[in-house]
């Protein structure tokens, strides 16, 4: 009479999934390292140039005001002849108007007060 003994051994799944994954990931053979550049055609080049003249805007900067720890801005709604204004928060619990004809920063009062400090602080503005 022959026997037959098996043991039988208790292996959670996750890390049955994870010795998949692991082998799967580790294929040599997948990498690309290929470091050199695809040549640029002629018609991508004709269609890059027309794709930024259409899709990009042009944009200057002009310094309004200085802060010390500015977070968020946003635009106040603009009306008629009036100067764009912008509110600006700062980190450490204030909030400005900015005028950006004369780039004049008023504070506003009655923000509430936060809790300054590694994260903390006025975030952001909508």
């Amino acid at each position: 009479m022959m026997t037959t003994i098996t043991k039988r051994i208790n292996v959670p799944l996750s890390i049955v999934a994870l010795l998949f994954s692991a082998s799967a990931c580790s294929n040599s053979t997948t990498l690309n390292t290929d470091t050199t550049p695809p040549p640029i055609k002629a018609s991508d080049d004709a269609a890059n140039s027309a794709q930024k003249s259409t899709n990009k805007p042009e944009f200057t900067t002009k310094e309004f005001a200085t802060f010390n720890e500015p977070w968020a801005m946003a635009a106040l709604p603009k009306t008629a002849n009036d100067p764009l204004k912008l509110l600006v928060t700062q980190k450490t619990g204030e909030l400005f108007i900015v005028d950006t004809q004369t780039s004049n920063k008023t504070q506003v009062d009655g923000v509430p007060s936060v809790a300054y400090g590694g994260q903390g602080g006025l975030g952001d503005i909508v």
